[in-house]
């Protein structure tokens, strides 16, 4: 690692001035003019997918732009913030360096994060809004500069443009005045130059990151810069001959490795995963970007390009090579895309079922999966199975044949053959490879297992409230998860009622979804329940599994002590997002599959029990081959929901539908320090809606980066929400989150995230596998520990303020504990687990 000081980048700068003198200079108009590059970022930082930074990939674009001015003009300087991947410059050394040289122009390269479907550019210059109207910082330049590069590189890279914004206007928005009336970015607000940051697409779409590695990609985008200053100039701009595309496989679409690119005596071969992708993964199949990139052809003319590979058909086709020198540098690509047609026999490569082959139940259907498109017709008719059996058939798309296995026997071998000599593929009618040899021909069998008969009508695994329970929020989500997936036709409006006891019903809401083959089924109340009274849950006899077994009715008991809010103030309501960053623009955040990793708005998961018209979803995917996944769903200070600030006398909240994945969650806060503070993890092993709580004034605090694990000062807000990956725990998943707020109670605290304490009662640990142990300040008097059906499964009289309870024959699940201790009874759930 270097870190670099004045003296060493003025050496540095002057070695390479030197340097760049040995080329000849065609271009005039630049003499006297002197530009600052900075390659944003140093070393390998803001780490983009497939393990290329950010830092890494402008570098080497600064270096190609460096290159083209001193190779092909009579500029005077050209000055970089940075020369090498070791070198670590800060923002304050950057800015210091280019006022101290003077340069006429700062030119900060950078490329975004974001979701995984993102990609587009960005130009930002030195500006404000006043009186309403934008003002560019002085000396004025970056955005007459910007304006050309936002339309010239987004045509080169052919992807979307966000515009060309003052920066303070695109951070804070266009209002008439903005309270600091000075730039907003850094490098705009202390350069005494004209500047421009600009953003060339994003390091976090797949798509984009996989051409980012190829060297002339980053050469493109160079010359894009290049010739858009050229044009800032009113120079004029050479003639340039170019051919370049992307090359994609015609079954699969995606772009190919190794294609061989002619056109003439010159040639290009795309990258592979020998020449290249080997550095950024161990997977062959992982990475590709088919793109090509053939320079110094005859502007104008018009040529032969042939495309070739030993595993695709060759290709060849007639482009006239386009010339327009002072147009735009898309207008002088001469782009062709092209589709290669594989000479490869398809092969069947996977076979899958909902809970594996050793257990196929009938009625879901088995996937195969095919390498190429396939002749559906002649595959269906390739299918044999060893037992008397009908199959009948569906393709999801035209790789994949779902068989139907509903008139298949319970606990049978199946075997099953695609005959290779009948099954074709599509585009060239090729025979299957069946055996994988590499040729037509061969039959693939595979085996599988069907499941035993269901004859067991689902059973509640959880539910909210718990029998006997004493709840403390005044209109409670009524939550009943079910083993097993419930049939939508047996899910009526009364499936579900609430009872005052001994008394009226309550009108409400029943609402049901699936969430990992589990059914979930909620009640939403429309009114407040009133308080120190009892209700009953009536659940419907009738509820239907997929087999058509059907519960008997069933009887749920709670009671109301409100704990009272005094006061209740929205933070988000999430019924539209916005500044809340996507996962992937953290630099905190590792470890994802991005393509399932992204943030957004929803408007079916909705809790009726708050007035909402939309959730946050957050969906996730964990790469569990790195060592810690983890995803920071970060909201900037400056958001609109931070002005609303918090302090150590509230309750910090947010209702949660849980996938029942056991990953964690945790708040992060910032304190009247500016520090971050966060909970404790909070592990997510409910499915459905419910309330989480951080009672800022009792609940454990812990410091993460710069916190220290106390809250001090006041005026507390947002940082974000974060979550990490536990072993064991689902790799993939979605959750939803309503009304972020925080309130102030009156009467008791709410209940700790982790562990329950009422009337001084300590429970711990929770979840258990083998004892839990039960602390209080006075004599605990009797527990009784009842399961989910209501029936007492333990009973002890302490008469001490300890106790144990064993536990580890108990079934997994959901347990009540009734405590009575100083003569009162309180519940508290528990949970086992093994």
């Amino acid at each position: 690692m270097t870190n670099i000081n004045f003296k060493q980048s003025l050496v540095l700068i002057v070695f390479l001035l030197l340097s760049g003198h040995i080329f000849s200079q065609s271009i005039t108009g630049l003499n006297g003019w002197k530009i600052f590059i900075d390659p944003g970022h140093s070393q390998k930082e803001n780490m983009g997918l497939y393990n290329y930074s950010e830092a890494e990939k402008v570098l080497r674009v600064a270096l190609a732009l460096q290159n083209m001015f001193l190779a092909q003009t009579d500029i005077s300087n050209v000055y970089l913030s940075r020369l090498t991947d070791s070198d670590l410059i800060s923002l304050e050394g950057r800015t210091t360096l280019a006022n101290t040289l003077g340069p006429d122009f700062y030119y900060s390269i950078h490329s975004d994060a974001g979701g995984p479907a993102s990609n587009s550019t960005l130009m930002l210059y030195g500006g404000w809004r006043s009186n309403g109207m934008t003002i560019e910082k002085t000396p004025i330049g970056g955005a007459a500069y910007g304006a050309i590069l936002n339309d010239d590189l987004s045509g080169a890279m052919r992807i979307p443009t966000r515009g060309n914004f003052a920066d303070r206007n695109f951070y804070l928005g266009v209002v008439d005045n903005h309270e600091n009336k000075w730039p907003y970015l850094h490098v705009n607000r202390t350069t005494n130059m004209t500047s421009l940051l600009s953003e060339a697409g994003f390091h976090t779409n797949p798509r984009q990151q996989q051409l980012n590695m190829n060297a002339q990609w980053k050469e493109l985008e160079a010359l894009s810069a290049f010739r858009s200053f050229l044009e800032f100039h009113g120079i004029n701009r050479p003639a340039i001959g170019v051919a370049t595309g992307i090359i994609t496989d015609e079954d699969t679409g995606l772009p190919l490795n190794g294609i061989n690119v002619k056109i003439g005596e010159k040639e290009y071969n795309t990258d592979s995963y020998e020449s290249l992708f080997n550095k950024y993964s161990t997977n062959p199949k992982e990475l590709a970007n088919g793109f090509y990139w053939i320079s110094g052809l005859n502007p104008g003319s018009d040529v032969e390009v042939v495309f070739s590979s030993p595993f695709f058909q060759t290709k060849s086709q007639n482009l006239s090579i386009i010339t327009n020198p002072n147009g735009r540098t898309h207008q002088n690509l001469s782009f062709l895309d092209v589709k290669l047609t594989s000479v490869v026999p398809a092969i069947v490569e996977s076979v899958t079922s909902e809970k594996g082959l050793s257990s196929v139940k009938p009625s879901t259907p088995v996937f195969v999966k095919f390498s190429r498109k396939m002749d559906k017709g002649t595959i269906e008719s390739a299918i044999s199975i060893n037992q008397a059996a009908s199959l009948t058939y569906s393709w999801s798309d035209d790789f994949t044949l779902a068989i139907n296995t509903s008139q298949l026997a319970f606990l049978t071998n199946y075997s099953v053959i695609i005959d290779g000599s009948i099954g074709k593929n599509l585009l060239t009618g090729q025979f299957l490879d069946g055996d994988k040899d590499g040729n037509e021909g061969g039959n693939y069998t595979f085996e599988f297992t069907t499941s035993p008969e269901d004859t067991n009508p689902p059973v509640i695994i959880d539910n909210s409230p718990v029998n006997s329970e004493v709840v403390s929020v005044i209109r409670p989500v009524i939550r009943l998860v079910f083993n097993e997936i419930i049939s939508a036709a047996s899910i009526g409006v009364d499936a579900i009622k609430l009872k005052l006891h001994d008394g009226n019903y309550i009108s409400g809401e029943v609402s049901h979804a699936v969430v990992n083959g589990k059914s979930v089924i909620h009640f939403f109340p429309a009114t407040d329940l009133v308080d120190n009274n009892s209700y009953n849950i009536e659940i419907a006899a009738g509820l239907k599994d997929e087999w058509g077994n059907g519960t008997d009715s069933q009887i749920i008991t709670f009671s109301v002590k409100e704990n009272r809010i005094e006061t209740l103030t929205n933070i988000d309501k999430f019924d539209a997002i916005t500044n809340w960053w996507q996962p992937q623009a953290s630099g905190s955040t590792v470890g994802i599959v991005t393509e399932q990793t992204s943030q957004g708005l929803n408007t079916t998961f909705l809790n009726k029990t708050v007035s909402t018209t939309g959730s946050l979803r957050l969906s996730y995917g964990w790469n569990i081959s790195h060592g810690a996944p983890y995803i920071r769903l970060y909201i900037a200070p400056a958001a609109a929901q931070n002005a609303n600030k918090f302090n150590k006398s509230h309750v910090l909240q947010v209702y949660m539908f849980g996938d029942g994945s056991n990953n964690q969650f945790r708040f992060m806060i910032r304190d009247g320090l500016g520090t971050l503070e966060t909970t404790q993890w909070v592990s997510i092993n409910w499915i459905g809606w419910k309330l989480v709580s951080w009672n800022l004034s009792s609940d454990p605090v812990f410091g993460w980066v710069n916190g220290n694990g106390i809250l001090d000062g006041t005026n507390f807000y947002m940082d974000g929400f974060h979550f990490r990956y536990v072993a064991g725990a689902n790799q993939a998943g979605t959750l939803y989150f309503e009304d972020l707020r925080f309130v102030t109670l009156l009467g008791e605290t709410p209940t700790h995230i982790n562990e329950e304490t009422k009337n001084d009662v300590v429970i711990y640990p929770n979840p258990a596998r083998e004892i839990i142990n039960l602390n209080s300040t006075s004599s605990i008097q009797e527990i009784r520990v009842i399961n989910l059906s209501g029936n007492l499964v333990k009973l002890i009289k302490p008469g001490s303020d300890k106790a144990v309870v064993n536990v580890s024959d108990f079934q997994p699940g959901l347990y009540i504990f009734n405590v009575l201790s100083d003569n009162k009874w309180n519940n508290y759930k528990v949970i086992v687990e093994r």
